[in-house]
């Protein structure tokens, strides 16, 4: 068993740019590996579409570790896995 939980799409604070060529190339390597994964990355139509050869779940996550109350919500974001 595989979890990923790469960078996610188009947000800020990553050290280093990631392209959309990266979780493509990310949804090849996946494809062809012979265990099982969970990625876990935010709901965004790019990223349904990259990985929409794999089953795609849509969960809530709610985020608390911000200092601001007001930053404290829920976010959509996708598990994606090769089973079941």
């Amino acid at each position: 068993m595989f979890y990923l939980d790469p960078p996610y799409y188009q947000t800020a604070g990553y050290r280093y740019k990631v392209g959309i060529e990266d979780y493509q190339r990310l949804a090849e390597i996946l494809a062809a590996i012979e265990g099982k994964f969970i990625l876990t990355i935010n709901d965004h139509e790019v990223m349904r579409d990259v990985f929409s050869g794999f089953r795609i779940d849509e969960v809530e996550v709610g985020y608390s570790i911000s200092r601001k109350v007001e930053a404290r919500r829920k976010f959509g974001e996708l598990v994606i896995r090769n089973y079941g």
